[in-house]
């Protein structure tokens, strides 16, 4: 299976993920970037924190940019 990279796109910074994960393909990892985005959201929201995580980024092991799944897309 292909290995995907997500790096988390916050207002103030960019959190770059060094191991990635396995997906099926570009549209399984999309998925998993939405999940994770309704996760993160879900714990901002417990903690009384404002979310200020804009996207997602989905790179190949190349760091070639893949997709972006923002905030909206995944919340809406």
């Amino acid at each position: 299976m292909p290995r995907y990279f997500f790096s988390l796109d916050f207002s103030e910074e960019t959190i770059a993920d060094p191991d990635g994960g396995e997906a099926s393909d570009l549209n399984a990892a999309r998925d998993d970037a939405r999940a994770a985005i309704r996760e993160i959201a879900a714990q901002y929201l417990k903690a009384g924190i404002q979310l200020t995580l804009i996207s997602i980024t989905i790179c190949d092991s190349d760091n070639r940019e893949l997709a972006k799944v923002t905030t909206g897309e995944a919340l809406d």
